[in-house]
């Protein structure tokens, strides 16, 4: 073929590779960063201190809301390079006869009608019609879950509706030479027949599904909990249906790994042990930050509505309220996601599957807490406002109080029975330190004039200081004792 009929082609029917989505551009990938609900809200927050004239803390709103765009957009604009980079970087190539002359092209430039050259080693660039073998064997198992390469032939085929198991005179896009050489025509393929054909294989491939399928559905009926391993194309439906399904990561199939649940990249059946050890953790820190959030943001809401009910001006300025979420917060949420796995977690029975993140404890224990947090924010709030303090000290120390609460939540947070005393400090280091960094950053807010100005704070008494941490501490000792009632339930069980 010649070079001016190769680009007439490409013209034609476009490059030998699936439609792609187009990037995404730097503008929307920096308005995407202000469509979270949290966003929403501080926007709208924002707003309405500009009508209330509270120039500060507009201005923080709108600095944290401008941050926090800034730093999304760079690391979303960052791993879209990362992705960009890795697809150039991998560009098969095919040998080709043009112009009566062999040639390596980008397999993405193959058209209708080229004449391939394939040898020993060589990933199949496109679908051809084979003409020419000479001892070719392909490794089909990505595509039929045969394990033994198949030997192709150039002969005419007459029977229609044939897998592409049984089409040996085909050479299909992206299996393997294992021996030999060929040569063939590249036949028109595009997306749809693409679906087709993965479709097809899918239900008809030689080694039958639907006997995996019974097996899985049949445990699934009796109450098991059930993985599957797989990697060819015929192991799919088993691998959707189980409750976990398992491919292998060297060896298994594209169409195996989308319809699995975990990908088992060194296609060792030990790490799976490994896997759910790791997988049970990760559970159990999503479970620790959740009932470290929820609690101390209910605790939040229900103190500044108790005292609007008291007929009090609310505990927090939005700086502040901002400050204790954002920042105090902030550090300790992902601290425990680094949470060790606690002892005998690899021994635990399987939960119940329709059991969601917050389990029956951690809703009882969620209303303890923040009901125990609310009363002693307001409850020191209070206290100062009798003694004639100012309103901004008075706000000082229930932000103080709240940050306090949430140091001593977040060690509660680390186990759902085992004792806080008996946990070491530095088994999880990034707790300790992000601890360490709230408690300077809050004495710096209470004590560094231009922070003061900023957050409208005052100076802290030694006095208030020990009312703060008595009433803060509370919260260990009610989940001490919630902790231990729920133990001794347990052994009498």
């Amino acid at each position: 073929m010649s070079e001016a009929e190769v680009l007439k082609r490409l013209d034609q029917f476009g490059m030998n590779k699936l439609a792609e989505e187009e990037g995404i551009s730097r503008l929307k990938i920096f308005f995407h960063q202000f469509t979270s609900p949290l966003i929403y809200i501080l926007l709208i927050a924002g707003v309405v201190t500009i009508f209330l004239k509270e120039y500060i803390d507009s201005g923080v709103i709108f600095s944290v809301v401008v941050l926090n765009a800034i730093i999304g957009f760079i690391q979303e604009f960052k791993a879209e390079e990362s992705v960009g980079a890795l697809k150039k970087m991998v560009v098969p190539k095919a040998k080709v006869l043009r112009d009566g002359k062999e040639k390596e092209i980008n397999s993405e430039k193959l058209v209708t009608g080229d004449i391939v050259l394939l040898a020993s080693g060589v990933r199949v660039p496109a679908d051809m019609r084979l003409f020419k073998t000479t001892e070719l064997k392909i490794d089909e198992s990505m595509l039929t879950g045969e394990s033994m390469p198949v030997e192709k032939i150039t002969s005419l085929i007459k029977e229609d509706n044939l897998t592409p198991g049984d089409q040996k005179n085909m050479a299909f896009m992206g299996m393997v030479v294992v021996n030999g050489r060929a040569k063939g025509v590249v036949e028109e393929m595009d997306d749809e027949k693409l679906f087709e054909k993965v479709k097809h294989v899918s239900v008809f491939a030689r080694v039958s599904p639907q006997h995996k399928l019974r097996i899985v559905q049949q445990l699934k009926k009796h109450g098991h909990i059930i993985a599957v391993t797989g990697d060819g194309v015929n192991d799919a439906p088993a691998l959707k249906e189980a409750h976990i399904g398992v491919a292998m990561g060297m060896s298994g199939t594209d169409v195996a790994k989308e319809a699995s649940d975990m990908v088992l990249t060194d296609d060792n059946f030990a790490s799976i042990f490994n896997t759910l050890k790791e997988g049970r953790i990760v559970f159990d820190n999503i479970r620790k930050v959740t009932f470290f959030l929820i609690p101390t943001g209910i605790a939040a809401i229900l103190s500044i509505l108790g005292t609007i009910i008291l007929g009090l001006p609310i505990p927090y300025v939005p700086a502040q309220l901002l400050w204790i979420n954002l920042v105090t917060n902030g550090l300790q949420d992902v601290a425990l996601a680094f949470e060790p796995g606690e002892k005998g977690i690899i021994d635990r029975p399987p939960r119940n599957p329709k059991e969601g993140i917050m389990s029956r404890i951690l809703i009882e224990r969620t209303i303890l807490v923040g009901l125990l947090i609310s009363i002693g924010v307001v409850f020191n709030f209070v206290s100062a406002l009798h003694e004639g303090v100012s309103l901004e000290k008075a706000r000082s120390i229930a932000v103080t109080t709240m940050v306090f609460f949430q140091f001593f939540q977040a060690w509660n947070s680390r186990s759902e029975l085992q004792s806080v005393f008996r946990m070491s400090l530095f088994s999880n280091p990034f707790l300790f330190y992000s601890m360490i960094a709230a408690f300077f950053a809050q004495l710096a807010v209470l004590y560094v004039p231009a922070l003061q100005w900023v957050f409208r704070t005052e100076t802290i008494t030694i006095k208030e200081w020990v009312q703060i941490l008595i009433v803060s501490v509370t919260v260990i000792i009610a989940v001490e004792i919630d902790k231990w009632i729920r133990r001794q339930k347990s052994k009498d069980g």
